[in-house]
Formats: C-alpha cells, sequence, structure tokens
C-alpha cells in the first residue's frame, strides 16, 4: 500500500511512495517541508538534497540514512535515531536534536548554526569543518573529530569532548564550563574569550604546553 507524506500542519498530501514502507526509500532533492515524518522508519533511506525545512522528525529512525546537502533549517529531529547516518553539507539552521542518538554520523562541512543538540549523544562523529555555533550543552561527543570547525560562542556546558580532535578549531568564546576535555588534542585551537570555569583539560592543556612556540635554530634543522 503506497505510503503519502503529508504536510505536519495542513494535512496536504507532499509525495506518495509507491510501497509499504520508507526504509531504503530514494527520496533524493524531494520537496518535503514542513513533512510528518514523526517516527518514520527511513533507516537506510536517500534524502540526499532533499527540502526538509520545517519538517516534524521526532523519533525517527535515520539510521544509516544520506542526508547530504538536505535543508534542514527549523527541523524538528528530536529523539530521532541517527547512528551512522551522513549529513554532510547539510544546511541545518535552528534544527533541534536534543536527546538524538548520532554516533559515528557525519557532519562534514554541515552548518549547525543556532542548532539545539542538548543531551544529543555524538561520539565518534566527523565534525571536520562544520559550523558548530548552537547548543551543545550535556552533549557526548567523545572521540569526535572537530578539526578546523566553527564553534565560536558555541554553548558546551557539561558537554563531554574526551578525546576529541580539535586541531585547528575556532572556539572564541565558546562555553566550556564544566565541560571535559580530557585527552582532547587543541593544537593550533583559537580559544580566546572561551569560559574555561571548571573545564576539565587534564592531557588537552598538557599537549597544548608541550607544543613550542616557535622552531628553534634553522628550519633545516628542525624541519627534518
Amino acid at each position: 500500500m503506497p505510503i503519502e507524506i503529508r504536510h505536519r500542519e495542513t494535512g496536504e498530501p507532499l509525495f506518495q511512495v509507491a510501497a509499504d514502507t520508507l526504509r531504503g526509500a530514494n527520496l533524493s532533492s524531494k520537496a518535503l517541508a514542513y513533512a510528518d515524518l514523526a517516527g518514520a522508519d527511513l533507516r537506510g533511506a536517500n534524502l540526499d538534497i532533499a527540502d526538509l525545512r520545517h519538517a516534524d522528525l521526532r523519533g525517527a529512525r535515520l539510521e544509516s540514512a544520506s542526508l547530504q546537502n538536505a535543508s534542514l533549517a527549523d527541523a524538528n529531529l528530536d529523539g530521532c535515531e541517527g547512528g551512522g547516518a551522513d549529513f554532510s553539507n547539510a544546511q541545518a539552521h535552528r534544527a533541534s536534536f536534543v536527546e538524538a542518538t548520532l554516533t559515528r554520523s557525519s557532519f562534514r562541512y554541515a552548518d549547525l548554526t543556532a542548532a539545539k543538540l542538548t543531551q544529543a549523544s555524538m561520539s565518534d562523529c566527523d565534525l571536520s569543518m562544520a559550523t558548530l555555533r548552537g547548543d551543545f550543552c550535556s552533549a557526548k561527543m567523545n572521540r569526535c573529530d572537530m578539526r578546523s570547525s566553527d564553534l565560536t560562542g558555541a554553548a558546551l556546558r557539561r558537554t563531554s569532548l574526551r578525546n576529541a580532535q580539535l586541531d585547528g578549531a575556532i572556539m572564541m568564546g565558546a562555553d566550556l564550563t564544566s565541560a571535559n576535555l580530557d585527552g582532547a588534542k587543541l593544537v593550533g585551537a583559537k580559544l580566546t574569550g572561551a569560559i574555561l570555569k571548571g573545564t576539565l583539560l587534564d592531557g588537552a592543556m598538557q599537549e597544548m604546553q608541550s607544543r613550542p612556540s616557535k622552531p628553534k635554530g634553522p628550519w633545516w634543522k628542525v624541519w627534518k
């Protein structure tokens, strides 16, 4: 029996899938703004370049789904299961991922400006080169690759960033109150104006201090 995807507010049909499940469905480039997809099984689905602005994806199953270059501005993904999903280059301004499970997902080059990811499970994610100027309070981001990401002004209170790779990250003005950066790599990270009250920097601070401020001696003796 075909599945109709409807507008979350008006009930108007937006798209019809000629199958009895959305699992593995090809919804690439589909116009699904304001779609009601709460609790939908979208495991392995192709949502690349899909317009999902303002969509309701609360509690949706998105494991291994592909959302590359998707438009997710103002979408609600609270409590979704997105382990292993690919959000690379997604535009997710003001999107909500509260208490979402996103372990091993990719947000490489994604824009999460003003997004809310409080208490999200994001360990082992690829967040490199992403814009992460959002709310990550109490999120689990252990071992995440966040190299060269932009965390300017991000809320990271009580966030766990153990063994995260933050080399070259921009963290100016970020609130890291009571965050755990034990073992994190921060070589070249910009922390000007960051709030570090109660922040655990064991290992991470040692590595920063151990990096020489400038090469000692002629370059041909230093760089071999």
